[in-house]
């Protein structure tokens, strides 16, 4: 069993851009609820990877480019967002079809 992170982290995807799936990691460094999810440039929210109370440690979430709905995202440049009661981390991340 690995040690509990130090720290709040949201790591950059991999890969990036990327075609098919990508992989979001984060880690906590305390039991918080929350929240993980894709938004578009405009800010509209897209699908949600994670959401609920997860106790510390690291975390690793693979996307495939759809939404809540299931349907495909087109290509471009979308945003990640992973909150927390008391964190908030955004990176971007970039879909090739």
């Amino acid at each position: 069993h690995a040690s509990s992170p130090d720290e709040f982290a949201l790591d950059q995807n991999f890969p990036n851009p990327f075609n098919s799936e990508t992989v979001i990691s984060f880690s906590l460094s305390r039991q918080a609820a929350v929240d993980l999810s894709i938004y578009s440039l405009t800010g509209q929210q897209l699908a949600t990877l994670v959401r609920g109370t997860r106790t510390a440690g690291q975390y690793t979430v693979a996307w495939d480019g759809r939404n809540e709905e299931g349907q495909a995202l087109a290509s471009g440049v979308y945003f990640y967002r992973l909150q927390t009661g008391t964190h908030q981390q955004t990176r971007r991340l970039v879909l090739l079809k």
